[in-house]
């Protein structure tokens, strides 16, 4: 289904079958959701590659701090 929905975003579909998709969407309430929650997650995959890394001191830093709150319990 997901290889189906990336050539129907891509716009790698022949005509025919993408009129036919196109259609069925128009009376399918559940592919309409599905289509939206797809558009959504690819969105978000795109935007959480263009955060940075943290600084290693911080990760260094944030570790330390869980390592000896974890031994005080």
């Amino acid at each position: 289904m997901n290889q189906f929905l990336a050539a129907y975003l891509d716009g790698a579909l022949d005509a025919r079958t993408r009129a036919a998709f196109e259609a069925h969407l128009q009376s399918c309430a559940d592919c309409q959701a599905y289509l939206d929650q797809y558009r959504k997650t690819i969105e978000l995959t795109r935007q959480a590659a263009e955060v940075p890394e943290p600084p290693q001191e911080l990760i260094e830093q944030t570790l330390a701090f869980l390592r000896e709150r974890l031994s005080q319990k």
